[in-house]
C-alpha cells in the first residue's frame, strides 16, 4: 500500500527532529509481540496442533488462522466445546503455554528484522513504548527476557490483565493508560484482524505487518501496512498521527 492509498502526504520535513509537530505529537508506540516483535506464530500454531493430536483431533494450520491474535482462553474455551476435552481451560492454556515457552527456549533468534533498531530510535526520540499482546504476562517476559529487550518497553499489558481481549480495544487503551498519554497520539504495530480491530476500536492510528507466517489475514483496517519492519521509521509514525 503506498501513503497515497491512506490518503497521507508522500512528504516529510523533518518535524520529528525539529520539534515541530503540527498537528498532533506522536508520543507512543504500542506493540503486538508474537508475529511482530518474534516470528512466534508458526511455533504457537505447532504447539497447539501438538496438543490437539495428542487428543485424537486432526486440525490444519489454517484452521487456527482466527485464533491468531486473541488470547488463548477464547481458543481453549472453544474447542473444548467443540472437541469436549476433559481437562478445563485453564489447564489447556497452561499446557499451551509450557509448549510455547519450551519451543521458544529451544529455537534460534526468531526476532523479526528491523524491530531492534526501531524501538532503539523510539528509544532515544523520548517516544514511549508498550508491549501490548494477547499472550499471558509470564510468556510476554519470557520472550522480553530471552531477547534482552526489557529496557526498550515502558509498560507491558497481557490480555489476560484486562476485562476484554482482543478484537476489543481493552489491551491498547489500558497500554495507553498506564504510559500516561492520549490514544490519538499513539500508533499501533500489528500483524493480526483481531489486532487491528482493536486498534481501531480504541481509536488509534495503526501500521499492519504482513508477515507470511500469521495466516490469512487481510489487514484491511490498517492506516498503513508494509511487509517489512525496516519500513516503519519515526516519520512514518508520526505521519499517522498527523493525518487524525
Amino acid at each position: 500500500m503506498l501513503l497515497s492509498d491512506t490518503g497521507l502526504s508522500d512528504t516529510f520535513d523533518e518535524r520529528v527532529v525539529t520539534g515541530d509537530w503540527g498537528i498532533g505529537m506522536l508520543k507512543a508506540v504500542l506493540f503486538d509481540l508474537d508475529g511482530t516483535i518474534i516470528d512466534s506464530e508458526p511455533l504457537h500454531t505447532e504447539a497447539v496442533l501438538r496438543l490437539l493430536r495428542d487428543r485424537s483431533v486432526d486440525l490444519k494450520a489454517s484452521d487456527l488462522d482466527r485464533f491468531i491474535g486473541i488470547s488463548s482462553s477464547v481458543m481453549w474455551r472453544e474447542m473444548r466445546e467443540r472437541f469436549g476435552f476433559a481437562e478445563s481451560v485453564e489447564a489447556l492454556k497452561e499446557l499451551q503455554h509450557r509448549a510455547n515457552v519450551e519451543m521458544l527456549e529451544g529455537s534460534e533468534s526468531i526476532l523479526i528484522p528491523g524491530v531492534l533498531p526501531l524501538l532503539r530510535d523510539l528509544r532515544d526520540r523520548g517516544i514511549r513504548t508498550a508491549v501490548a499482546s494477547s499472550s499471558t504476562r509470564d510468556y510476554i517476559e519470557t520472550v522480553l527476557s530471552k531477547y534482552e529487550l526489557d529496557s526498550l518497553f515502558d509498560v507491558v499489558v497481557s490480555g489476560e490483565e484486562v476485562p476484554r481481549g482482543k478484537p476489543r480495544p481493552d489491551v491498547f487503551l489500558r497500554a495507553a493508560e498506564l504510559l500516561g498519554v492520549e490514544p490519538g497520539s499513539c500508533v499501533v504495530i500489528e500483524d493480526s484482524d483481531n489486532g487491528l480491530t482493536a486498534a481501531r476500536e480504541a481509536g488509534i492510528r495503526s501500521i499492519g505487518f504482513r508477515n507470511p507466517n500469521s495466516g490469512r489475514q487481510a489487514l484491511s483496517l490498517a492506516d498503513r501496512i508494509v511487509d517489512d519492519i525496516r519500513e516503519v521509521s519515526v516519520a512514518l509514525l508520526q505521519r499517522l498521527v498527523d493525518s487524525e
